[in-house]
């Protein structure tokens, strides 16, 4: 029996990948939710405040705090100064301003650091199973891990829809991939195929953190296994049957660099705003029904604070009326849908494209330069496919959305989708399929580890 160390996982999207591990190893978890205290569950709590209070270098996390916080503010008060959008604001913050605003995110990294150290040292730690390491919460641990040499695994899902073909983004400034773990688990062979490829062309600088892709499944339950029939979704969040039924799913943006630290959420409150008001100037505007679901770290109340009022005032703003903005039940959501608008690339479009919701991306402005229409040509595979659109700008999306009422432009879809899903070989299998899969897998590394 080993001791696995979940990282960032969700109990409510991994619970029964988390179940399934439990029945031969012991658990270890940055968060437990409805999980906390299951007698089914061998667990050590990580979160008993003594494996701070020991941490060496506990005493000197003040001045680090400081000094990083500080650091980073200059940075980024000197970046937010430089945005395009910076002219709207008739006064900047300042480096004190943004000090105080990333100082409670950058202390609790650093002492999520100390305290997995000083965890490490207590107990063995077979492995650490990260969800989405390229994020903050979540990277800060697993860098940790790797460095101490503790094996690791990242879990991600819905890949394919953001890779794209001949680097377009990537000759525009891209960022490389951004997996800290060294083994990235996808939901199918075209997502290994897609980011092996990507690698390959352009591997890290660092040879050690080169990452190996696994194709074994995403284990959780995705939105098209809870799909309800559309007409009781519909009465379940309220919604007019009659009208065309359009879900903008927001997208996290992770900060890549820290120059887009808060740059990224600026970026997307403009596009909310691009298409807000290109809805109040359409005729579409009294034809569909717009529902907004919020990224679930954005509809955190420590995330951004008053997201639900500030996205209400500004479709009011926009002339708009207010639409329904869901902090959860993306299920109802996605099931009560005709055709999903997505905020820059997001796992959403893989759950759209696992119903057979026809979807569509519309990126921030700034990211397509005026009168370049090359990116359009060389998108993702299901561009290419037809199965997913992209649109440049709010109006262009808007435009979009009105040619799906035309049933030969459904009708049309749906044979683009089915041969997508024969080509690939795409579809949604079973959780406890894919737990079990995982899940042996992770057992012939610990045996291969122990062995060795």
């Amino acid at each position: 029996m080993s001791l696995l160390f979940l990282n960032g996982l969700m109990p409510e999207r991994h619970e029964c990948f988390i179940r399934t591990l439990g029945r031969t190893h012991t658990l270890a978890a940055t968060r437990w939710g409805k999980l906390a205290g299951d007698p089914a569950l061998r667990t050590i709590d990580y979160l008993d405040d003594r494996y701070l209070e020991e941490a060496p270098g506990r005493a000197a996390l003040p001045a680090r705090v400081q000094e990083q916080v500080h650091v980073l503010a200059v940075s980024l008060a000197a970046d937010l100064r430089a945005h395009p959008l910076a002219a709207r604001v008739a006064h900047p913050l300042s480096t004190v301003e943004v000090e105080d605003l990333v100082r409670p995110r950058v202390e609790r990294l650093l002492r999520e650091e100390l305290r997995f150290g000083r965890f490490a040292q207590e107990h063995a730690v077979g492995m650490v199973i990260s969800g989405s390491d390229f994020s903050s919460h979540s990277r800060i641990i697993a860098r940790a891990a790797r460095a101490q040499g503790i094996p690791t695994l990242d879990i991600e899902h819905g890949f394919f829809f953001s890779r794209l073909a001949d680097d377009w983004c990537r000759l525009r400034g891209r960022m490389p991939l951004m997996f800290t773990s060294e083994h990235v688990n996808l939901d199918n062979a075209l997502e290994v195929e897609l980011l092996g490829h990507e690698q390959a062309t352009y591997p890290p600088a660092d040879p050690a953190q080169h990452v190996t892709f696994l194709g074994l499944g995403t284990p959780i339950d995705t939105v098209a296994r809870q799909c309800l029939p559309r007409e009781q979704a519909l009465l379940a969040l309220g919604l007019d049957p009659s009208r065309l039924q359009v879900l903008l799913g927001g997208s996290w943006i992770e900060a890549r660099s820290v120059q887009k630290l808060l740059g990224a959420q600026v970026d997307m409150m403009d596009l909310y705003e691009d298409l807000f008001r290109s809805l109040a100037a359409s005729d579409l505007r009294d034809r569909l029904q717009l529902v907004v679901k919020l990224h679930p770290a954005d509809a955190r109340p420590d995330v951004l604070p008053g997201v639900t009022r500030a996205l209400a005032a500004l479709a009011a703003r926009c002339g708009l009326p207010c639409p329904l903005i869901l902090h959860d039940r993306l299920a109802e959501a996605m099931s009560a849908c005709d055709i999903l608008v997505a905020t820059s690339f997001s796992s959403v479009l893989y759950d759209a494209f696992m119903m057979g919701k026809p979807s569509l991306v519309v990126f921030p402005r700034y990211l397509v330069p005026a009168g370049d229409d090359g990116w359009r040509g060389a998108c993702t595979r299901p561009l290419q496919a037809g199965v997913c659109e992209a649109a440049a700008d709010g109006a262009d999306a808007w435009r979009r959305v009105g040619a799906w009422l035309d049933p030969a432009r459904r009708e049309r879809f749906a044979r683009d989708h089915e041969a997508f899903s024969r080509r690939y070989g795409l579809s949604d299998r079973p959780v406890q399929e894919k737990c079990d899969a995982l899940a042996a897998w992770i057992d012939g590394q610990l045996a291969a580890r122990a062995a060795g």
